[in-house]
């Protein structure tokens, strides 16, 4: 899914900044708080990116001005001329660190394309390998968990996708945190189950 928004974003930028519009646009890419477990710094932080020729050009550094997710409605409602829609969006503050006065990149965007194919998980280590053997047994697990309740939210085990999360992206060989080793998806206790206990 993370494959697939990418590829959707980028195709996205590339309509927009090859389109008449591009020299007056901006594009607020607001991600998702971090719901499903805190990041290396806190579990508030937010990532957002501006695509616009009035972007400030960070050269990768980034802008880390404190700002509210409410912030991007504000800045958007000024750009448009608009009035707050509420209490909260009249109070936060615009993202003026992210803009200049003047466009400082008008080239058009061009996305892309995937060079896995997105209807396929990739595989990288031969199942008869120790990691192998996990990556596959928590391939099936996070099958199973999914099969029938994508219509239905917060119906899989928060523990265990939390696991499945961890490993498929330190390639199965980092222990979660808190744990001494990698474990299968058999050993990993269900969301709320303490030693012998069950809620």
């Amino acid at each position: 899914m993370i494959a697939d928004n990418d590829l959707a974003l980028g195709r996205i930028v590339e309509a927009i900044t090859k389109s008449p519009d591009w020299a007056t646009s901006a594009i607020f890419v607001e991600e998702d708080d971090c719901q499903d477990g805190v990041d290396h710094v806190e579990g508030h932080r937010q990532p957002v990116e501006v695509i616009s020729p009035y972007a400030v050009q960070s050269n990768g550094v980034g802008d880390h001005t404190t700002y509210t997710a409410v912030s991007i409605d504000r800045t958007i409602e000024q750009i448009l001329g608009l009035i707050p829609m509420s209490q909260f969006d009249l109070v936060a503050s615009p993202m003026g660190t992210a803009f200049t006065n003047t466009p400082a990149n008008i080239a058009p965007f061009t996305a892309l394309p995937e060079v896995i194919a997105l209807n396929t998980f990739p595989t990288t280590t031969a199942s008869t390998t120790p990691t192998g053997l996990l990556e596959a047994a928590w391939n099936k697990a996070s099958d199973e968990m999914f099969r029938g309740k994508i219509g239905k939210a917060d119906s899989v085990d928060e523990n265990l996708l939390n696991h499945v999360i961890w490993y498929s992206t330190t390639d199965f060989v980092r222990p979660y945190p808190g744990e001494t080793k990698v474990l299968m998806p058999d050993e990993v206790k269900p969301t709320g189950e303490t030693e012998g206990i069950e809620d």
